[in-house]
């Protein structure tokens, strides 16, 4: 995007948030932990009522949020949900937004796109599928936060092993070995698609364009399809188990200004967000099922975090997959967030 900063020198990557953004995201990680009264407005596009004729769409959110967001576009349904097809290869699209998807920036975070209810249950049980079953699997293609400290099958499918199928430490004196079923209740964080990054430098391997491991393709023609300023190269596809939490950071890595986009699946997660400095705003998003944030101008190196993901809050029709034994039901208290970002223009 034309007017997307530069990106900041590597080793900000290692920088400490500022204080005002770490506290707003204590300050909600303890709340909504203990369910307690916190003054921090959430903005929460469940009570955004689309398919109003008069009236306000906005009208239920709070004003404090009514007042600053702005809708800046839409994506055509008809396109949308021909790539929804094509991702899915054949059934109906249900679910999803009426009509063109509305696209909202929010003046606290200028930069930052908001598409509520964007990918229909349907596209987000294949999106599952697709990453969780098939790629998953790639183990070694697409790296975990187990390759680390264990010895990982290649091809290993993580879902159809038997529940007796251990996981071996590299080094026994240090880890002990993983069963299946501590592997994908807990242990199982994170998986890395195309451009493998390394979590401890905070980089990427130097390797030029086209080198990298190749990016699940549909899964890229639909992020592109979808978001055409974009060029899939890598992904982080995260796991989160309530109480985890991501404490906040910025993706500096990327020598891209292209921006960076998130779906989210499963159970809602609030997202804080916040440009770098002083005495920035600070936004709060609920992130439900199927939407989409897209950080691009100014908010791509903005500072965020997830200060805490609300258990019991997955759509019905999702709570059942994989929808095979032992593990029908993984889903129900669990947040997928895929991650998508392009790391050279």
């Amino acid at each position: 995007m034309s007017n997307t900063p530069p990106p900041p020198p590597l080793d900000h990557a290692h920088q400490a948030p500022p204080p005002h953004i770490r506290a707003i995201h204590k300050t909600l990680q303890k709340a909504l932990r203990d369910r307690s009264p916190c003054d921090i407005p959430i903005l929460d596009f469940a009570e955004y009522d689309a398919a109003t004729i008069t009236g306000d769409p906005l009208a239920s959110l709070p004003e404090h949020h009514r007042k600053r967001l702005m809708l800046t576009g839409r994506i055509s349904k008809v396109q949308a949900c021909e790539l929804f097809r094509q991702f899915q290869g054949s059934g109906e699209i249900d679910g999803g937004a009426e009509g063109d998807v509305p696209v909202f920036e929010h003046s606290s975070v200028p930069g930052l796109r908001i598409i509520p209810a964007l990918l229909p249950l349907a596209t987000q049980h294949q999106i599952l599928s697709s990453l969780l079953l098939r790629d998953l699997a790639d183990t070694k293609t697409h790296a975990t936060n187990l390759h680390l400290h264990y010895k990982i099958p290649t091809p290993f499918q993580f879902f159809s092993a038997s529940l007796t199928t251990t996981l071996d430490p590299i080094d026994h004196t240090v880890h002990k070995p993983l069963t299946m079923t501590q592997v994908l209740n807990k242990k199982l964080r994170w998986m890395t698609l195309g451009g493998q990054y390394d979590w401890t430098a905070k980089q990427y391997p130097e390797k030029a364009p086209g080198d990298e491991p190749a990016f699940p393709a549909d899964v890229g023609d639909l992020i592109h399809g979808l978001f055409p300023d974009v060029i899939p190269q890598a992904a982080i596809l995260n796991i989160y188990n309530p109480p985890d939490t991501l404490a906040p950071h910025r993706d500096v890595s990327e020598a891209s200004t292209a921006p960076l986009v998130s779906l989210s699946i499963g159970c809602s997660g609030v997202f804080v967000i916040a440009l770098d400095g002083t005495d920035t705003e600070v936004l709060a998003i609920r992130l439900n099922s199927g939407d989409a944030v897209v950080m691009g101008g100014a908010s791509r190196w903005a500072w965020h975090s997830v200060p805490a993901i609300e258990r019991g809050t997955c759509p019905p029709s999702l709570t059942s997959w994989p929808s095979t034994e032992p593990w029908e039901g993984w889903l129900e208290n669990r947040r997928i967030n895929l991650n998508v970002r392009q790391m050279w223009d």
